[in-house]
């Protein structure tokens, strides 16, 4: 029997110049190191490539439902920066209450999303999305991660995911900002010239040539008398 904590598995990263190793930090341990895995891109640190990844482990919080037609709720609270792989191992409970390690999917960093991590690294606080979804088992299916609050934006106008927002580890938050530094490129304002209106061209439009005119179009107004 575990007892349920507000924070579960809280970890950090490590950075170092010797190589990665490590496994996931409990509770009282205050960072680790993120292991090399089969990822498309890696690089730790960040180096000059395209894109960098991590694994990140999903926990996921299964709670009674509110009401008698919804027998449970699903929702991500923390991830595992680091974390190998899983498949909803259970790792807390109270009662009917139980946390899941439920997944670990591959966080992506790319260098032409660079201003859309620092939208999401302005806000007060910084945050992972994951993204779920229903799937054939009896508990939802989790998709993936991301730091780009303009991505999850993008998934929830769809409506056929679950969006979650996690507190982001401080260790990933200095990860990313060092992403940032090394990749992003502030985009050049360039002011737009208005073309100069010429006046020697001819002036089409004036009028209608369907309508025959008694007299010159530009002709002043005729003065109205007025009743003595």
């Amino acid at each position: 029997m575990f007892a349920l904590v507000s924070n579960p598995l809280q970890v950090w990263i490590t950075k170092n110049n010797t190589g990665a190793t490590g496994v996931i930090a409990g509770p009282s341990e205050k960072s680790i190191s993120i292991p090399p895995g089969p990822e498309k891109c890696i690089s730790i640190p960040p180096g000059p490539e395209k894109c960098i990844s991590i694994p990140l482990g999903i926990v996921v919080r299964r709670a009674p439902g509110l009401t008698r037609w919804v027998k449970w709720t699903w929702k991500a609270i923390a991830v595992l920066p680091g974390a190998g792989p899983a498949d909803w191992r259970e790792i807390a409970r109270d009662g009917e209450m139980i946390e899941y390690h439920a997944a670990t999917v591959t966080l992506e960093l790319f260098r032409t999303d660079t201003e859309a991590y620092l939208s999401g690294l302005s806000t007060r606080d910084p945050a992972v999305y994951v993204v779920m979804r229903d799937g054939p088992r009896d508990h939802p299916e989790v998709v993936l991660a991301t730091v780009s609050p303009y991505d999850a934006q993008d998934y929830a106008d769809s409506g056929d995911e679950l969006i979650d927002k996690v507190a982001m580890p401080e260790g990933l938050v200095d990860w990313i900002k060092t992403f940032i530094s090394q990749h992003h490129e502030d985009e050049v304002f360039i002011k737009r010239k208005r073309d100069k209106h010429r006046f020697d061209g001819a002036q089409d439009g004036v009028g209608d040539v369907r309508i025959v005119q008694a007299s010159d179009v530009y002709r002043a107004p005729r003065k109205v008398g007025v009743a003595q």
